[in-house]
């Protein structure tokens, strides 16, 4: 009780702090916290709303579902009434809808699958089913001058997304303006708000058509391709790879979106993110590095990129052809032969590669043709996995591709 009390007087207004220094005895906690919704639902002055708020925020941990069951819908209320011209009020009232939704690691697993979890599904229902409250979430998401409140709106919407991703997507597909707000942020100059907006379209596009084909139109590929470039490419952190999946996403088993893909000429990037000597400029390579630092993560983008080529080759769409034939005309046999056979490039991405080669010809005869007169000059390695030194060894002769890829069976 002495710590609800310290927390209620830490946070109200001072003629509220006197009233309760006069009150004779102690409150349980049901009986506070009904009291501070009753503040948030009644009081008149913002100022006085906004201290109840705050002290529910720093109770939702410990009285969760207490919470929920009593001050939940006073807080939703004040939240579409006063959020959207009192930005410290929506922050603090998507704080505590993000506390009061999430599952917290080290919860009793037979609580949290019981009590909590009844409560957990009470919150979100009660959120996701206003109109009026995600309408304002997703408004706060444009609040532009008050990053945190935009921190507070896209981490909550992540949260909902990972829990209920089917409600997540039925709002934007009954409001497909919110859309527009969400790829807005990926032009946001903070690195979480970004992410968490990748976050929550790669989850909204994994499964949906419709959505795809409202994203797509939101000029995203340009977007994407941005994010790529201001990380360095596939040399980047996991904004790339985040990127990159959600490229995926949408062009996957869609004809459409794919023929956009490649009618705005967007192929010609992906050929950039999968040459191996274009990334090691990008890398600022000197002359003294042989070869290109494949760490992990380096490892996951390039891999994520090659299956991007791969989709864009999926047997039995009506749009394969039409790809092959871009990629083969903007050159991306080379790239993806260098890394078949480039033997200091991790394996599974020379895997992925030559997967992504077979694709690129397989029932193309035009590009059979041309595959089987490309000559490579590949690099002889001696039975310990080593190259020659120079000036020793036998001289590199050109041969055909094919025949090269057949000897590493």
């Amino acid at each position: 009780m002495n710590f609800l009390t310290s927390r209620l007087g830490a946070f109200v207004s001072p003629a509220q702090q006197q009233q309760q220094q006069q009150r004779k005895g102690g409150r349980t906690p049901e009986e506070t916290i009904q009291y501070l919704a009753d503040q948030v639902e009644t009081a008149t002055l913002l100022e006085d709303k906004r201290a109840g708020i705050q002290t529910l925020k720093g109770l939702c941990h410990q009285y969760r579902e207490l919470v929920i069951r009593i001050a939940l819908d006073p807080m939703l209320k004040v939240f579409v009434e006063n959020g959207p011209d009192h930005p410290r009020i929506a922050e603090y009232v998507l704080d505590s809808l993000y506390y009061l939704c999430s599952d917290e690691e080290g919860e009793d697993r037979q609580r949290r699958e019981n009590s909590v979890a009844s409560e957990l599904k009470s919150a979100i229902t009660r959120i996701i089913s206003d109109e009026r409250v995600v309408a304002t979430i997703y408004e706060m998401l444009a609040n532009e001058e008050q990053h945190s409140v935009q921190f507070a709106a896209i981490n909550l919407l992540a949260l909902l997304c990972g829990v209920v991703p089917d409600r997540i997507q039925a709002t934007v597909l009954e409001q497909p303006m919110h859309v527009d707000r969400l790829v807005d942020l990926l032009s946001s100059s903070q690195d979480f708000i970004r992410s968490k907006s990748l976050e929550v379209l790669i989850t909204m596009t994994r499964l949906d058509k419709t959505i795809q084909q409202i994203v797509v139109f939101k000029n995203i590929f340009e977007r994407i391709f941005g994010m790529i470039a201001e990380q360095g490419g596939v040399r980047g952190n996991i904004v790339v790879e985040d990127c990159l999946t959600l490229t995926k996403n949408l062009l996957a088993d869609n004809i459409s979106n794919q023929n956009l893909f490649r009618e705005m000429s967007w192929i010609r990037k992906l050929r950039e993110l999968v040459d191996i000597d274009s990334a090691m400029n990008n890398a600022n390579a000197t002359e003294d590095d042989e070869y290109y630092e494949w760490d992990e993560q380096t490892n996951r983008n390039v891999c994520m990129a090659l299956e991007i080529v791969r989709v864009l080759l999926e047997p039995g769409i009506s749009s394969t052809q039409d790809n092959q034939n871009e990629m083969q005309r903007c050159g991306l046999i080379q790239p993806l032969l260098q890394i078949s056979l480039e033997a200091e490039i991790p394996s599974l991405i020379r895997a992925q590669a030559l997967l992504a080669l077979a694709g690129l010809i397989s029932g193309n005869k035009r590009i059979q043709d041309i595959f089987q007169r490309t000559l490579v000059t590949a690099t002889p390695i001696d039975e310990d996995g080593h190259e020659p030194l120079p000036g020793h060894g036998k001289k590199l002769i050109p041969e055909p591709a094919i025949v090269i890829i057949i000897r590493l069976a």
